[in-house]
């Protein structure tokens, strides 16, 4: 992506790549303050839109930053480009989970692995294993592989983090991303999904 701007300001204003992984308002509700900061080069997002104002407010921004915006399903796992490389050493897989084009907010969730010096991160955002995604990780969960840290599905939700799942993926470390420490409104995360750690490796 080619844009002589991006050379005039601190490279540390500068992201190459921001990922926004649904359409939920804990997940974007102030994306659009960081293109008022920052200068992005690349925003991949979601496939559709949404009708909510975080999200019009969101497509005012990468609209008004003139970036690169590429869509999860058809400018990347329909093309079958789902690496992006930072480096030799450091590239982004994007895991083709099925639900791409689902019209339930969660299960079009993007899930990827950043690697890093051969460190795996795994990020679910909230492709967890409810309603009509109901087999969502294990769809996806043989793509991923073993990696090391894991941010754990939609905030520690009873309908994700399964045993098969854990078992499968193998993680060393998992980050529970989380409004209150323990126990938010929507009951996250869920003594299920803290058990289902507990017993995979405690």
């Amino acid at each position: 992506h080619e844009n002589t701007d991006f050379k005039q300001i601190d490279s540390d204003l500068i992201i190459d790549y921001l990922i926004a992984t649904h359409p939920d308002s804990d997940h974007i509700g102030n994306m659009a303050s960081v293109f008022e900061e920052f200068q992005i080069k690349t925003f991949i997002k979601f496939n559709g839109s949404h009708n909510t104002k975080k999200y019009l407010n969101l497509k005012e921004a990468y609209e008004k930053e003139n970036c690169e915006v590429l869509d999860i399903y058809d400018d990347i796992i329909s093309k079958n480009n789902r690496f992006i490389y930072l480096s030799s050493d450091i590239f982004i897989e994007f895991i083709d989970t099925g639900y791409y084009l689902s019209d339930e907010s969660n299960g079009k969730s993007i899930v990827f692995v950043l690697n890093v010096y051969e460190t795996r991160v795994l990020f679910t955002g909230d492709a967890d294993n409810q309603s009509s995604h109901a087999n969502m990780e294990n769809n996806y969960m043989d793509q991923v592989k073993d990696i090391d840290i894991l941010k754990v599905v939609h905030h520690g939700t009873s309908q994700g983090t399964s045993m098969e799942f854990l078992n499968s993926v193998d993680p060393e470390i998992a980050i529970i991303c989380n409004g209150n420490y323990l126990g938010n409104k929507h009951g996250h995360p869920h003594p299920d999904a803290i058990n289902n750690l507990i017993n995979y490796d405690s």
